[in-house]
């Protein structure tokens, strides 16, 4: 059986969707017939400075930050990784390390993926792994899903090389959007293969075979609010939806008291119990299809519109998503989705990944 590492922006990560990502591509794996390990690179660990400013802080009696106060906050997430998780390797938080892992764990393979490794806002310390620089030059390396969360190029003259040769070294490269595509190849040199997030390789059951295990209660309303940014105009569009269809809101974020972020399989079941979903994340648009729930996506420009945009083109959805409030219809939700059609392109797609992985590692 093919040792395969999977590196992605997991794990210990305050983010519903990479963490059930990483778990789907995981188990996808698993259940085709290869030993999958998670990576457990984490940020690199904090320096001196920042931990005496930090005990500074705390010392002023000064609120903690979601992340300097993160294992409070994380505590249910951070759970969930160490329940569902298996196997993994060590917690590594510093770039040397990172040589030594595919010797120690006879991996065959590295996979980077999914979700957004490979923009450099968000994974600036760890961007290098991220192209695999740590895997030797006899390990297969490829990406699945792998996402510039962008349609832009933010990367330097020099990190672009950089990338563009390590790409080299790559048997295979595929990209979660459409515009990752065109990126790869207009500044990487690269062709690359657009494929579907992992979350949606899983059926409904296992998720709520997650949700059962979790023991997670019914949640109390049936339109599922879950955003990620709060905008004027997304409250105002949330208001006239809550009248539209009369309905009682819920949310299935963090709370405003604590900051704790609530356990994945509370998470989940929002969706398993919402009647309508409005949301602004692009995971919550995936479970939105998992579950086949109406939905309606605000695009958030500021967080990458591209990302959504792949997704629904492939499955002919488009129509669910708006960029502003002038563009909300309250004719969308009496408007019935195919689910058939829709589970039909994905059942394709999920044949296309099994082929991938069989194609780039026997």
């Amino acid at each position: 059986m093919k040792k395969i590492g999977i590196i992605t922006i997991l794990p210990r990560n305050n983010n519903y969707g990479g963490i059930l990502q990483g778990l789907a591509l995981q188990t996808f794996l698993k259940d085709n017939g290869y030993n999958a390990f998670l990576i457990q690179r984490v940020a690199n660990r904090p320096s001196i400075l920042f931990k005496v400013r930090q005990a500074v802080q705390k010392l002023l009696g000064n609120k903690p930050s979601s992340y300097n106060d993160r294992e409070r906050v994380s505590l249910h997430l951070d759970a969930f990784v160490d329940k569902f998780f298996n196997p993994v390797t060590n917690i590594i938080d510093n770039p040397n390390q990172m040589k030594k892992i595919a010797a120690q764990y006879g991996l065959d393979a590295v996979v980077v993926g999914s979700d957004q490794v490979w923009r450099k806002l968000y994974n600036d310390d760890r961007k290098s792994n991220f192209f695999l620089d740590f895997v030797p030059d006899n390990t297969i390396k490829l990406s699945y899903a792998a996402s510039f969360g962008v349609d832009t190029w933010d990367y330097t003259i020099q990190e672009t090389q950089e990338y563009k040769n390590l790409l080299k070294r790559f048997k295979a490269v595929s990209v979660r959007e459409e515009s990752g595509v065109e990126l790869c190849k207009k500044h990487l040199d690269t062709d690359a293969i657009a494929v579907i997030d992992p979350t949606l390789l899983m059926s409904r059951k296992f998720y709520e075979d997650i949700i059962d295990k979790e023991k997670a209660k019914r949640h109390n309303g049936n339109l599922l609010i879950y955003m990620i940014s709060k905008s004027e105009s997304a409250g105002s569009v949330r208001n006239k939806i809550v009248q539209d269809l009369n309905c009682i809101p819920f949310n299935v974020g963090r709370t405003e008291v604590n900051q704790v972020f609530p356990p994945v399989g509370e998470w989940l079941r929002g969706f398993k119990d919402a009647e309508y979903i409005f949301t602004d994340s692009f995971h919550g648009c995936a479970f939105s299809i998992i579950f086949n729930k109406p939905f309606l996506i605000w695009g958030n420009k500021k967080t990458g519109v591209t990302r959504y945009q792949s997704l629904l083109n492939k499955l002919g959805l488009i129509d669910r998503l708006i960029l502003d409030e002038k563009d909300y219809n309250p004719d969308i939700w009496s408007r019935p989705i195919d689910w058939e059609h829709v589970n039909n392109i994905i059942g394709l797609e999920k044949e296309k990944s099994i082929k991938f992985f069989q194609a780039n590692i026997s």
